[in-house]
Parts: C-alpha cells; sequence; structure tokens
C-alpha cells in the first residue's frame, strides 16, 4: 500500500487530518506528509481549512504537536474522499 493510500485511510477513520497527524501517524516528516496532503487535494479528496491557532484547532486535543508548531491547516474529506472510503472499507 502506498503512503497516499495509508494516509487517506487515516481520513477515512478520522475525517480531519493535519500535516502533523499524518507525519506521526505514519513515521514521515512533516514535509512528506504536506507532499501527500497536496496529491490528496490536487485529486479532489480533500478540502483545506485554515487555523490560526492551536487553540482554535478541532485536532487539539489528539495532535501530538498542539502548542509546539506553528499551526497551518487541517483538512477533512469532499464527497469525492467520501466515495473513495466507502470503496476502500468494501475491500476489507
Amino acid at each position: 500500500m502506498s503512503l497516499i493510500e495509508e494516509a487517506l485511510r487515516i481520513l477515512c477513520h478520522s475525517g480531519l487530518i493535519s500535516a502533523y497527524l499524518i507525519s506521526a501517524k505514519l513515521g514521515i516528516s512533516v514535509s512528506e506528509a504536506e507532499s501527500i496532503i497536496g496529491a490528496l487535494l490536487a485529486e479532489g479528496y480533500l478540502k483545506a481549512r485554515r487555523i490560526e491557532s492551536c487553540g482554535s484547532c478541532p485536532l487539539k486535543n489528539i495532535c501530538p504537536y498542539a502548542g509546539k508548531a506553528k499551526p497551518r491547516e487541517i483538512y477533512y474529506l469532499t464527497n469525492r474522499g467520501r466515495e473513495a472510503c466507502r470503496r476502500i472499507a468494501e475491500l476489507k
């Protein structure tokens, strides 16, 4: 399974994600996670939401970088992304 597929599986489970969480869950750098997110954005699986501070982020309670990193964006599934999640679930 590719890192992109693994990241999509994480998103299917959580619904929201950040580059920091993907990097922590997959054991890759934040810049690699951002590249994966870029690919998923380009394919229409994700939408971005700008976060101004860790305190305003809905992931603050589970993010391993909360308060330690400059907040950027969080990402959520689009309709196309949710459809991909349904196909992934059917493969199990």
